[in-house]
C-alpha cells in the first residue's frame, strides 16, 4: 500500500476526479496529476510581492502553460524547456486553468 503519491492525492482532493463536474475549489499547481497540462492564471493573494516576483523571474507568469512532471516529494512543472521544482505550500499558491478548459481560479487571463 503506498500512503503517498495518486492515492494520497486522491483521497486529499476528491473533487478533482469526478468527471463532469466542476468544482469551486480553485484550481492549482499542487492540484494537479503528473502529466496534466495547465495555463497559469495568477497567483493567491496572500502571496507576498517578492516571492510573486521572484516566480514571475523563473517564468511562471499567467498566460504561460506548464506541464506537471512530479506530484511528491515536491511539485516539479515544465515551462518550456525548464524544469522548475516548487514546495507543496507553494505550489497551492499558483493558480491554474486545467486542461479541460475552464478556469476555475476566478480570474480571466489577460
Amino acid at each position: 500500500m503506498r500512503l503517498f503519491g495518486q492515492q494520497f492525492r486522491r483521497r486529499w482532493h476528491p473533487k478533482r476526479w469526478r468527471k463532469g463536474q466542476r468544482s469551486i475549489q480553485r484550481a492549482t499547481l499542487a492540484s494537479l496529476q503528473p502529466g496534466d497540462r495547465a495555463t497559469l492564471s495568477g497567483f493567491a493573494p496572500g502571496l507576498s510581492t517578492e516571492r510573486r516576483s521572484q516566480l514571475q523571474a523563473y517564468g511562471l507568469i499567467p498566460g504561460r502553460q506548464v506541464q506537471v512532471l512530479q506530484i511528491w516529494p515536491v511539485v516539479v512543472v515544465l515551462l518550456e524547456h525548464t524544469e522548475l521544482a516548487l514546495e507543496n505550500g507553494l505550489a497551492s499558491q499558483v493558480w491554474v486553468i486545467d486542461g479541460s478548459g475552464y478556469n476555475t481560479s476566478g480570474t480571466s487571463i489577460s
